[in-house]
């Protein structure tokens, strides 16, 4: 049995752009990742370190909902961690295996 769509079905999105700004997203910082075995990662007990594949002097990546968006340093407020935003990305690129849907925000910088 085939379906039969026409261009009469299909009509223009009806909602406002600023109807989803109050939509919560995740937003996380990244340090950095790193590979291991199940059977390395049941051995991990307190006090355990754990080498990450990024040197203290690179900059950390800003996730949001999973996808990286930005680039910066984590910063001291008030007595609390804060993070500066260095650079914010283009290709709002994830990690292979984390690629998601993130969408195109204009006027993001470079």
């Amino acid at each position: 049995m085939e379906s039969i769509v026409t261009e009469e079905l299909w009509e223009e999105p009806t909602i406002r752009p600023d109807a989803i700004l109050d939509v919560p997203v995740r937003v996380a910082i990244e340090i950095g990742r790193v590979r291991l075995s199940l059977k390395r990662l049941l051995r991990l007990n307190t006090g355990a370190v754990l080498q990450f594949e990024r040197t203290v002097a690179e900059p950390m990546d800003l996730l949001i909902n999973g996808v990286r968006f930005a680039r910066g340093e984590v910063i001291m407020v008030n007595g609390e961690f804060g993070f500066r935003l260095t650079h914010i990305l283009n290709d709002y690129s994830a990690p292979p295996g984390d690629r998601k849907c993130f969408g195109v925000l204009p006027g993001n910088g470079s």
